[in-house]
């Protein structure tokens, strides 16, 4: 099997490929891996993505575009928001309120929270936008408790990222958070982790009863 049939079988069309992750899986030198990548990108077979190193992906030959490209949403997520098919971060910050229409500005930079990062704060440029990555007050991020984190994070920073008042954004973050439910003791733990502030402000706004008591 040659390397191009191997990245194509594994890989779909304008899925990011990132170099890191063919030095994990490979049992190939990390110079020969980059040797490869490199003829398959001079022979026109898989292109880099232009707005940071070690990422490549294979064009769509089908595209309208003549220039094919990687979705921007499409790196962020597998570098920093899902492994494997499991999650393990989260979109938090004015995107989060964005997505939840509390707010209409449009946020320079984009915050995650994802278990790949170890200090509290960075900034990642990815030259068309930058990202600013934290890692998580408590545990491991997963597909049970990641809404809850973020919704802890919003009403932690809401009087800067939400234009709705609390009584009406309340509605919204319920809605939000229809489909969770974990345990008094996980939600205590989580709630812990964050100032008294967003502490009361999520008891007061019952957030507490409306996941633990259905």
């Amino acid at each position: 099997m040659s390397f191009l049939e191997y990245l194509s079988e594994r890989y779909e069309y304008e899925e990011p490929i990132f170099l890191s992750e063919l030095y994990k899986d490979l049992d190939l030198n990390q110079n020969t891996i980059r040797q490869k990548l490199k003829r398959l990108v001079d022979s026109g077979e898989i292109n880099r993505y232009k707005y940071k190193d070690g990422i490549y992906f294979i064009p769509n030959p089908n595209s309208v575009l003549k220039n094919s490209t990687l979705n921007f949403n499409k790196v962020i997520s597998k570098s920093y928001i899902f492994e494997q098919g499991e999650r393990i971060g989260y979109i938090t910050g004015l995107s989060l309120a964005n997505q939840l229409q509390l707010t209409t500005q449009v946020p320079v930079n984009i915050e995650l929270v994802t278990n790949k990062e170890t200090q509290r704060k960075r900034e990642v440029d990815y030259k068309i936008r930058k990202i600013t990555l934290r890692k998580p007050r408590v545990k491991q991020v997963n597909n049970k408790n990641y809404k809850i984190f973020q919704v802890l994070d919003l009403l932690n920073d809401f009087e800067e990222i939400s234009v709705d008042p609390i009584e009406v954004a309340i509605d919204k973050i319920y809605n939000y958070i229809k489909d969770v439910k974990i345990s008094k003791e996980d939600f205590k733990q989580y709630l812990g982790a964050y100032p008294l502030k967003t502490q009361i402000r999520a008891l007061e706004n019952d957030i507490y009863n409306e996941i633990t008591f259905r």
